[in-house]
């Protein structure tokens, strides 16, 4: 197939590699190069979620437009073939992705999930825009917050002067689980324990943003 790519940050950068990768003949476009964007049969749009109406609004009526967002609506898009490419995983540009471990999420235009079938990812689902939408959710609440809550660790380590890799084994432990329990049967930790001693002495210890985070966390852990 013949794709222009328009957007060049995490998810475009792969996905345009991807592609070539398969077999795809792409072309790339950002607004940073300017100029004309590259005809094309195919048009996947990686950018921003505020920009995908707009930048849809500037292709050709008559080619197939898709994109990449998880809780943009496929309405956004004003060409009749018109369809969602959704990759449901964390992309780095300085990390190489691992395309057979990637579900796509697909929704319009039939030729955007045979683009995803060729893509050879982990699985191709039909999704609506309105289950995309809670998907993406979940998947913040997964992986971004969760790495957010790696990262705060991280400099809770640093500040006693620690390797914030100690932690990599508790890590793989708690990712390992999931594959064998449902994540509210893993929990563990003082909150699952309801120890108040123990909660009130790392809040005591934490600066007051961080300790109103960890009672919000420690609360929603003993309610579920």
């Amino acid at each position: 197939m013949q794709l222009t790519i328009i957007g060049q940050g995490n998810v475009g950068t792969h996905l345009a590699q991807r592609a070539r990768e398969v077999g795809h003949d792409v072309q790339t476009w950002t607004r940073h190069e300017g100029g004309p964007i590259p005809a094309a049969p195919i048009y996947i749009i990686c950018v921003s979620d505020d920009a995908i109406a707009s930048v849809a609004k500037q292709l050709p009526a008559t080619a197939v437009v898709a994109h990449t967002s998880g809780s943009t609506s496929i309405s956004v898009l004003s060409q009749e073939r018109r369809g969602v490419l959704y990759p449901m995983q964390t992309f780095s540009k300085s990390k190489p992705l691992n395309w057979t471990q990637v579900p796509l999420f697909v929704e319009g235009d039939v030729l955007i999930a045979q683009l995803a079938e060729s893509m050879q990812p982990l699985s191709v689902q039909p999704l609506s825009s309105e289950q995309r939408l809670h998907l993406h959710i979940a998947a913040v609440w997964a992986c971004n917050f969760a790495n957010h809550c790696v990262a705060l660790g991280a400099d809770q380590m640093a500040e006693a002067g620690l390797d914030w890799q100690l932690l990599l084994p508790l890590i793989h432990e708690t990712v390992d689980k999931l594959h064998h329990l449902h994540p509210r049967e893993g929990q563990t930790g003082p909150a699952r324990r309801h120890d108040e001693r123990i909660i009130s002495l790392h809040e005591s210890v934490l600066p007051p943003h961080l300790s109103e985070l960890y009672e919000l966390l420690s609360r929603s852990i003993q309610k579920s």
